[in-house]
């Protein structure tokens, strides 16, 4: 966290750091970057943060559907067809959601 307030010209963070504190740095540092969704995932707070801030809305876009659209099974990605199909007849589910 404090190479990150470092290189932003701040001066380095002493005392106990908030969970808030590193979720709102690591929104910053990896915004729009693969490692993100899975460290909400991670947290717990995969959906609840795309409720909160998913998708954009500003003058020229208006597409904030992430945040009416994104459900509880959305933390699990299907699993692909040709992978339930290698696993034989009846003997893998998929995720639940996506049946």
């Amino acid at each position: 966290l404090n190479t990150t307030y470092r290189r932003a010209g701040n001066a380095a963070f002493t005392g106990d750091i908030p969970r808030e504190r590193i979720i709102e740095a690591q929104a910053r540092e990896w915004a729009f970057e693969g490692p993100r969704w899975f460290f909400l995932k991670r947290l717990g707070l995969l959906v609840e943060r795309v409720q909160l801030h998913g998708g954009e809305k500003t003058e020229m876009v208006n597409d904030i559907s992430g945040r009416k659209n994104i459900q509880p099974f959305h933390v699990r990605w299907p699993i692909p067809q040709v992978e339930i199909d290698n696993m034989g007849k009846g003997n893998f589910p998929q995720n639940e959601g996506y049946n």
